[in-house]
């Protein structure tokens, strides 16, 4: 399935693409509010500025996907494969990433407000500048994260300490 045919069958009322092929798919600036991606192959896919909002992309392999600036609260990520993906500027507000690998991927001034990182593989991640706060990022792995100027106020820490930085 190529972005054209994504795009019309989601304007007629489609919203169910589990499983579905997209590897390298190019949807810059899409609107895909509440799409069900579930299992989807993403990997590779332009997916900058895209409105993703409340989308569903469970167990979905988003490896080196470019989702600059893209819009993806209250998104469903669990156990998602954002490995070396580009989530710069990306707003993940209230999403849910539990058990999701962002290993060495590009979260640098994103906005990770009140999300669910439970379990997480954060290895060599750069969260560089974001926006941490009251996120849960209890039994993540850290290791190698660049954490440099991140706000962590009220996050929960991988240790289960809450944090009172800003």
């Amino acid at each position: 399935m190529d972005a054209a045919e994504l795009l019309s069958r989601y304007a007629a009322g489609r919203r169910d693409f589990r499983g579905a092929y997209l590897c390298g798919i190019e949807l810059r600036e899409a609107t895909l509010a509440s799409v069900d991606l579930q299992y989807a192959d993403l990997r590779e896919a332009d997916l900058a500025g895209a409105n993703l909002f409340r989308a569903r992309l469970q167990n979905a392999d988003l490896s080196r996907a470019d989702l600059t600036s893209a819009m993806l609260r209250e998104v469903d990520l669990r156990e998602a494969c954002l490995a070396n993906a580009i989530l710069y500027l990306a707003d993940l507000t209230c999403s849910d990433l539990r058990g999701a690998s962002l290993r060495e991927a590009d979260v640098s001034g994103a906005c990770l407000v009140r999300v669910l990182l439970c379990g997480s593989d954060l290895h060599q991640a750069s969260f560089y500048g974001a926006n941490l706060r009251n996120a849960d990022l209890f039994g993540a792995t850290t290791e190698g994260a660049d954490f440099r100027r991140t706000k962590l106020r009220d996050a929960i820490l991988p240790n289960g300490r809450v944090s009172g930085n800003s």
